[in-house]
């Protein structure tokens, strides 16, 4: 599941997992106010959730997600153009499993996949 509202952005890793891993499906949405909901919804095995969204920060919506009992679970990696180093650490203390700095480097977010794939 990737939560953005940049639609290059999803279509970008759209194309990524389209060309080398046709299985799986991703789930997209521009808001984060639904992010518990889909996920409950659709069990993703990953969420990618950007930081920055027109309706709140995406802190917000990794704590909604760490807080229930079936979502908790869910590796969530934050995507954001934010690399400030506090910002990441403070994002990894929250819960965030990862953090991926835009713009994507596609060699790591497939890095990323194949490790959560193994």
């Amino acid at each position: 599941m990737y939560i953005e509202d940049n639609q290059s952005n999803v279509e970008l890793l759209e194309n990524v997992l389209s060309l080398r891993f046709p299985g799986i499906q991703l789930v997209s949405h521009p808001f984060g106010k639904d992010t518990l909901k889909l996920a409950l919804e659709h069990k993703p095995d990953l969420i990618f959730l950007d930081l920055n969204l027109p309706d709140g920060h995406g802190s917000t919506f990794l704590a909604e997600l760490l807080k229930n009992d079936e979502t908790r679970s869910i590796p969530v990696y934050v995507v954001s153009a934010d690399a400030m180093p506090e910002t990441i650490s403070g994002l990894m203390k929250i819960g965030a499993k990862g953090y991926i700095t835009k713009p994507i480097d596609i060699s790591v977010l497939l890095n990323l996949i194949n490790e959560h794939l193994a």
